[in-house]
């Protein structure tokens, strides 16, 4: 990254957690070269985003997903996208009223960034779930942050929950 960490959350703080001009750098390739150093950059953003500006972290997401999963490519822009959206519904718990939102947030900036001549990008809401499961599985029992998990997504469509049903039961 060309700025450091500090740096860019003293930025996002002095400009109220808006996504504005620090959210287009998320959304530039290079600032996800580096996954990990990012994506643990972009957790602690949105835990103060979510605490001072909640209404900003769908477009927060939004430009991460673009700018991470342009840096992944075609093969690992669906994982990098769950990994944010996983990420940011993590940071958000227990309040699960905007999954629906973030969804389909992370879906629309999956396909912005998908090159027309070839596929689209696989769905990240599946895998997202898995992620989500995994790490609650860490701590407690499989069966119960299975149904954890199933819980959170309550507000999606019936066809997207049987999604998450097929993709923690499988």
């Amino acid at each position: 990254m060309p700025i450091g960490e500090v740096r860019f959350l003293d930025l996002a703080q002095e400009d109220g957690w808006a996504a504005d001009s620090m959210a287009e750098f998320l959304g530039r390739p290079a600032a996800w070269i580096d996954f990990a150093r990012a994506a643990a950059l972009y957790q602690k953003l949105i835990v103060q985003a979510i605490a001072h500006n909640p209404v900003s972290v769908p477009k927060w997401l939004h430009r991460a997903v673009q700018g991470a999963a342009a840096a992944a490519g075609p093969t690992a822009a669906t994982q990098a996208a769950a990994s944010l959206l996983a990420l940011t519904i993590n940071s958000s718990a227990p309040d699960f009223a905007s999954v629906a939102d973030l969804v389909a947030v992370t879906r629309a900036a999956l396909r912005q960034t998908d090159d027309p001549e070839q596929a689209a990008s696989a769905d990240p809401l599946p895998p997202c779930s898995q992620l989500i499961r995994d790490a609650y599985a860490r701590a407690i029992p499989h069966d119960l942050a299975t149904g954890y998990v199933i819980s959170m997504f309550t507000t999606l469509s019936e066809e997207d929950r049987s999604e998450v049903l097929r993709a923690l039961l499988s």
